[in-house]
């Protein structure tokens, strides 16, 4: 020995990662099942991700059932990183960060989404690829509807252009009568 003192055996190691409490987000409506598109309030907008269900299973995910823990349940989104924007996947809690959050399939009637296992398939094939973000035209519901229905829409933005050109209609019939 060098004179140090002896660290315990395990000592120096991280210990290992415990899963998160069961979920304390208001859910309005129905529990979401994999292949679900989700909406979580913000503020003056609405985030959107492809709920997948429970995590996959890890080394340890014995040992933390036999202690009375689930695996987390998780949602594959588009997500701010230290490199840009890209799909990630991360539990329901830190993806709605306690806002009040909801099933919303709003396309189902109208267009014929892909089967449950397909749309997490879908998803989970974009993991950790980068997004080209854009508020109009690419934002997290274009991802969420295209992985669900292979349609990417909007109608947060839809509602945006039709305020707008409402509003452009009701100038330019006011500017016409001067």
């Amino acid at each position: 020995m060098h004179g140090g003192t002896r660290k315990p055996a395990g000592a120096g190691r991280d210990p290992p990662e415990q899963p998160p409490p069961p979920s304390t987000m208001p859910l309005e409506g129905p529990e979401p099942q994999p292949g679900d598109l989700l909406e979580f309030d913000r503020a003056g907008y609405k985030h959107w991700g492809v709920y997948v269900g429970e995590d996959e299973p890890g080394l340890l995910d014995p040992f933390w059932r036999f202690l009375g823990f689930t695996r987390p349940k998780c949602v594959i989104h588009v997500a701010k990183t230290p490199l840009g924007v890209e799909v990630q996947k991360e539990p329901l809690e830190v993806v709605g960060a306690g806002a009040r959050y909801r099933v919303r399939n709003l396309h189902d009637g109208e267009l014929q989404a892909f089967p449950q296992r397909e749309i997490v398939a879908r998803a989970r094939r974009q993991l950790g690829q980068p997004f080209p973000y854009d508020l109009v035209e690419q934002n997290c519901q274009h991802f969420a509807t295209c992985v669900r229905y292979d349609v990417a829409r909007s109608a947060q933005v839809e509602r945006v252009k039709g305020i707008a050109w409402a509003l452009l209609d009701m100038f330019e019939a006011l500017w016409s009568r001067e």
